[in-house]
């Protein structure tokens, strides 16, 4: 088959899926009555699950990037480059840490002052 015919035959099919997607979605939904309303205690809840998983995943991040760093650092010896690059992911991963525990911080203040949790 020809590859234009097969990118054709793609952006068709992407175009109906794309376009027919949310009216499938849409279909799901029951219109009777007005949507319930929120409750912040949930959002505030749902914000912090989100940020503290992203919080323990960067940290995991962060600490295997310093141990790859040690790694490049004791393997380096006498090639300044390696030496160098470990030092600059050493950096970047404490970056990443410190950015980490703004964003927590962050997020506490938004819970505690806007939600009132």
């Amino acid at each position: 088959m020809d590859r234009s015919l097969v990118k054709k035959i793609f952006g068709v099919v992407a175009v109906f899926v794309l376009a027919g997607a949310p009216l499938l979605a849409s279909a799901q939904v029951d219109f009777q009555g007005p949507a319930p309303q929120a409750d912040e205690s949930l959002i505030g809840k749902t914000i912090d699950r989100i940020f503290s998983f992203a919080f323990g995943i960067l940290l995991v991040v962060a600490g295997l990037m310093i141990l790859y760093a040690a790694f490049l650092y004791l393997q380096g010896g006498a090639n300044e480059a390696n030496v160098t690059k470990a030092k600059n992911y050493i950096l970047y991963a404490v970056i990443a840490i410190i950015v980490a525990f703004l964003s927590r911080a962050l997020v506490a203040f938004i819970n505690s002052t806007i939600l009132g949790n």
